[in-house]
């Protein structure tokens, strides 16, 4: 794997120009790769980060969008699980804060699963290889994040994780999404937020697919396992679900 050097913090006022260089080659770096498509490389990440001379980079240094530079690893879509992990936990290791936002004031983690809300507005619900292969890249930049101790990961973020994954992730990509965040936040918090995620996906089947009324029995078995009604979806409860499907009796 790779491993950061040593870096020493700069004070205020006296960074040195090879950390500003190494800030804006690092810039050039993932720009170019995320609109050419192309995949990053923790080697070459990995030689700008110690180009410094062992002084830590201020992570002040943003696009013209407003993205930190966490960001821009994180929304590349060309590059496989171990090479984006490898390349964020160098960024994190080195200074970069998983918890700092971008100017629509966004995580990277957020960042990231926005970017699968985009796709599938833009397919208009037409799944294609292309589409599940660019939601495979936003799966393996949120595995690479949580496998980053630096990043807080408390009940926000589990239910934020297990709704995108149930709403705009394919199901291959899943389980092993949902692994990583068991390791993350424990194996309770995630069964009772994804079973949860499961007992709305039943409710608006019914409702809004099938048109028809719910079963108590499927209703008491999902709760049974760990779901909660006051889980919300786009501002309603499962409970409100339960009550406003009008084809129940």
């Amino acid at each position: 794997g790779y491993v950061a050097g040593t870096m020493l913090p700069v004070a205020a006022g006296m960074m040195p120009v090879a950390v500003a260089a190494a800030e804006k080659a690092l810039m050039t770096y993932l720009e170019e790769s995320y609109m050419m498509d192309t995949p990053l490389l923790a080697a070459h990440v990995q030689s700008i980060l110690q180009s410094t001379g062992g002084a830590l980079l201020s992570w002040q240094l943003r696009s013209e969008e407003g993205s930190p530079l966490l960001h821009l690893a994180c929304i590349n879509e060309a590059s496989d699980l171990g090479e984006i992990t490898a390349v964020i936990r160098l960024m994190v290791a080195g200074g970069a804060d998983p918890h700092v936002k971008d100017d629509d004031g966004d995580t990277a983690l957020q960042a990231v699963m926005s970017l699968s809300e985009d796709a599938d507005r833009q397919s208009e619900g037409d799944a294609d290889e292309e589409l599940e292969a660019t939601k495979t890249m936003h799966v393996n930049s949120v595995r690479a994040l949580l496998s980053c101790p630096e990043l807080h990961v408390a009940l926000a973020e589990v239910n934020s994780i297990c709704q995108w994954l149930r709403r705009h992730v394919p199901e291959a990509c899943r389980e092993a999404a949902l692994g990583d965040l068991r390791l993350r936040a424990g194996e309770a918090m995630v069964t009772r937020s994804w079973r949860s995620e499961e007992l709305l996906s039943y409710l608006e089947q019914k409702a809004y697919d099938q048109r028809v009324g719910i079963e108590a029995s499927k209703v008491e078995d999902f709760l049974a396992r760990g779901a909660s009604p006051s889980q919300r979806q786009n501002g309603a409860t499962a409970l409100l679900l339960v009550v406003l499907n009008p084809y129940s009796p």
